[in-house]
C-alpha cells in the first residue's frame, strides 16, 4: 500500500486559492531615505524642513549613516542618524523624526524601533528632542519616557532632551 496518491487538479485549485503562505511580520520595516511615503509622513511633522523657494527634496535624512523605519501600514516613520559631531551637546545616535499616525501606542514603535539601532551600534546612546510648543499632548515627549528615555533637561532653543541607554529598554 502506497502512503503517496496522485493530487488531482481540483486539490491543486484548491491549494493555490484556499490556503496562503504566511509571511514572516515584523512591527518596523527598514526602509530607503528618498521613500515617498517617508517624505510624505515626514512632511506632516513639526520638525519637516519647508523651503520658500518650493523645493521638494526627496531625501529627508541626509549624508552619513542611517537607519529609516516605517509600519507594514506605512503609517509612522522612525528615522536614527549616527552623529560622530555634536548635536546640542550630545553625540550618538539621534533620533531625528518620529511620526505616528498608526493605531500602535508610540512607545511601543519606539521600544522596537531603539532595538532596531542598537542592534545597528550596540551600546551607542539614543538622543532626540522634543519641542513642547509644537506637539498637542500636554505632556511633551510622554511616549519617550514610556519608552525608557530620561528627560536630561533643555537645548539653548528650549527644545526637552531626552536621553535612552542600551539598557533602558531591554
Amino acid at each position: 500500500m502506497s502512503l503517496h496518491r496522485e493530487v488531482s487538479p481540483h486539490d491543486r485549485r484548491l491549494a493555490n486559492t484556499d490556503m496562503q503562505m504566511l509571511l514572516p511580520f515584523d512591527l518596523l520595516l527598514v526602509i530607503r531615505d528618498g521613500d515617498p511615503d517617508a517624505r510624505a509622513l515626514y512632511d506632516r511633522h513639526y520638525s519637516a524642513r519647508h523651503y520658500r523657494d518650493g523645493r521638494k527634496p526627496k531625501r529627508l535624512i541626509g549624508p552619513g549613516q542611517y537607519l529609516l523605519l516605517t509600519t507594514t501600514d506605512r503609517k509612522a516613520l522612525i528615522a536614527f542618524r549616527r552623529s560622530n559631531r555634536q548635536i546640542a551637546g550630545r553625540t550618538g545616535i539621534y533620533l531625528s523624526v518620529f511620526r505616528n499616525e498608526s493605531s500602535l501606542k508610540a512607545s511601543t514603535l519606539l521600544t522596537a524601533a531603539c532595538m532596531m539601532a542598537w542592534d545597528r551600534w550596540p551600546g551607542q546612546e539614543i538622543f532626540t528632542f522634543v519641542n513642547p510648543q509644537k506637539v498637542k499632548s500636554p505632556l511633551p515627549g510622554y511616549c519617550f519616557l514610556r519608552a525608557g528615555f530620561r528627560e536630561k533637561g533643555k537645548t539653548q532653543r528650549g527644545l526637552l532632551i531626552f536621553v535612552a541607554q542600551a539598557q533602558s529598554t531591554r
